[in-house]
């Protein structure tokens, strides 16, 4: 049998404790005796790679067969920032199994719990004087940080007219 997850389910993905789940999708096929059963198992990033026979008795039961859902409840994960791997594997009616989770030896889906929030050092604007500011060029500066990056940083300009967003 094969076993796919879908592009969309590809890749790094962050949790956290806010919304702790992550809905993967996939494909699945066996051309001869049909799919007996799909099914996923959430492991440590460390931990070594489970054996089919695993992921097969311990995973979790996907919806679906030749496409399936896999939601996936990361609440007993959200205590601590770490990397999570997903595994799936499928096995046909005769006994046949696959095993996917990695691709030349790198995660195809990773979860990774990010509980902390990005903390914001100081603002600065320059020239200081407020009235200084109004129709003359003026630099905002700053920091901000995250133990597992930053997206984007947003500062927002008001006024009476209009609002403007530099990311």
């Amino acid at each position: 049998p094969t076993i796919s997850f879908d592009d969309t389910s590809k890749g790094t993905f962050y949790i956290d404790s806010a919304s702790p789940s992550k809905r993967l999708t996939g494909t699945a096929s066996d051309a001869l005796s049909g799919i007996d059963q799909i099914r996923y198992l959430v492991l440590a990033a460390n931990d070594a790679s489970p054996t089919i026979d695993n992921v097969l008795t311990n995973g979790v039961v996907v919806n679906g067969s030749t496409t399936w859902v896999a939601n996936i409840d990361m609440t007993n994960y959200t205590g601590s920032e770490s990397s999570y791997i997903v595994y799936a594997a499928v096995k046909d009616i005769a006994g046949n199994t696959t095993l996917i989770g990695l691709k030349d030896e790198k995660p195809l889906v990773t979860l990774v719990i990010d509980n902390a929030n990005p903390t914001a050092g100081t603002v600065t604007a320059s020239p200081s004087n407020a009235k200084a500011l109004y129709n003359s060029n003026f630099t905002i500066s700053g920091t901000a940080t995250d133990s597992l990056g930053l997206a984007n940083v947003t500062a927002k300009l008001r006024s009476t007219n209009a609002e403007l967003d530099l990311t």
